[in-house]
């Protein structure tokens, strides 16, 4: 079946112009690139040159060895995966106790959970740095990791609703098997 002009020239003009786009978006990173590979004297030179006359790996090792780069990297690697961990371990419990085992306050906690998530970072980040400078913590990373062993509210109401689409059946044939809550 053969495709009208019409056709034909939306599928050139759609092609067209994501050809266009992508040399737009990718023409910095390029240059990014190839400057990276220019001496010091090449970067500064005007007019600028497109292919560097000299290529030069000298930078790349600059780059890590003037400043402590494996060391930022260890930390927020550090940071980040006890920050993760901190968020599903006290979210999920949270969330979890909050839609599927019944007890009394659950129907007037998580409303106060959501509450919290009307209240601007900005209102407690001052309590709360004077918190962590009385009990010593401030320069060292247990103020950035141990709020998230604390739940977030966005979380937990992601994860209540997920363990609300899961059948009771489920959570009861798990009890009948021996698993507790926790196991759960």
């Amino acid at each position: 079946m053969a495709m009208s002009k019409t056709a034909w020239f939306c599928r050139i003009l759609t092609y067209s112009l994501v050809v266009f786009f992508s040399i737009l978006f990718l023409a910095p990173f390029a240059w990014l690139l190839i400057t990276s590979l220019k001496t010091q004297l090449e970067i500064y030179r005007f007019p600028p040159t497109l292919i560097p006359h000299q290529l030069t790996f000298q930078n790349y090792y600059l780059a890590v060895t003037m400043i402590p780069y494996l060391r930022y990297t260890l930390n927020t690697l550090l940071i980040t995966v006890l920050s993760v961990t901190g968020q599903v371990i006290s979210s999920s419990m949270v969330a979890y106790s909050v839609s599927k085992i019944r007890w009394k306050g659950a129907n007037i906690i998580f409303p106060l959970i959501i509450a919290t998530m009307m209240i601007p970072t900005q209102v407690t980040m001052i309590p709360l740095y004077i918190v962590f400078t009385r009990a010593g913590l401030v320069g060292s990373i247990l103020p950035l990791v141990l709020p998230t062993f604390c739940g977030g509210a966005y979380y937990i109401f992601l994860l209540r609703q997920f363990f609300k689409t899961i059948p009771d059946s489920l959570v009861e044939a798990a009890t009948i098997d021996g698993a507790g809550s926790l196991k759960i």
